[in-house]
């Protein structure tokens, strides 16, 4: 026996169960409204647009690594009132003040 899910030896089978509910398909199950997803495709967008420009994070790793954490400010935006406990609300809320006072320096 194996942690005693994965196979049962009263049964002799070696027959690992599927974690229903766990796992989502996009595809059987989709989620048009799934927040991540929402920021991944905000992100590509901005990634098209930029490319017609000449950027390109394919051959730039700090601006890939950029995308990535707008990618994530995007996600926190979205769910700022469902998750306010996500830690990039609160990046959000201290680049906003960082903003503010820029702006009235």
């Amino acid at each position: 026996m194996y942690n005693g899910t994965i196979m049962n030896d009263d049964e002799n089978n070696n027959v690992i169960p599927f974690p229903y509910g766990e796992i989502r398909n996009p595809i059987i199950e989709p989620r048009p409204d799934d927040e991540m997803d929402m920021a991944g495709e905000c992100i590509q967008e901005i990634l098209m647009t930029l490319s017609e420009y000449g950027y390109n994070p394919k051959f730039d790793p700090a601006f890939f690594r950029d995308m990535g954490c707008i990618m994530n400010l995007i996600y926190g935006a979205l769910v700022r009132k469902e998750n306010p406990d996500y830690p990039f609300v609160e990046i959000l809320d201290i680049i906003h003040e960082m903003i503010m006072e820029t702006r009235n320096k």
